[in-house]
C-alpha cells in the first residue's frame, strides 16, 4: 500500500490524521519485498502465509492514534 493511498484514507476519514504514512507504507513495502525474495528462494507457502497473517495483524498497531499527552 503506497503513501498516496494512505494519505487518501486520512482525507476520507479512514485513518487518523496523526498516522505516520511514510512509516506505515515503508513497513509494508519492506514486508512485501521480503516475501518476494522468500518466495523466489522457495520458502514454503505456509511460512509465507504466516508472515502475511502477522503483517495484517500489525495494521492496528501501526495506525493506532497516539494517546493524548496530559
Amino acid at each position: 500500500m503506497g503513501e498516496g493511498r494512505l494519505e487518501r484514507a486520512i482525507t476520507e476519514g479512514g485513518l487518523e490524521p496523526e498516522t505516520d504514512v511514510r512509516a506505515v507504507a515503508g513497513c509494508y513495502a519492506t514486508i512485501l519485498y521480503g516475501l518476494s525474495i522468500a518466495a523466489r528462494d522457495a520458502v514454503p507457502v505456509e511460512r509465507l502465509r504466516s508472515t502475511v497473517d502477522r503483517a495484517v495483524g500489525l495494521w492496528d498497531t501501526l495506525v493506532r492514534q497516539a494517546a493524548p499527552q496530559p
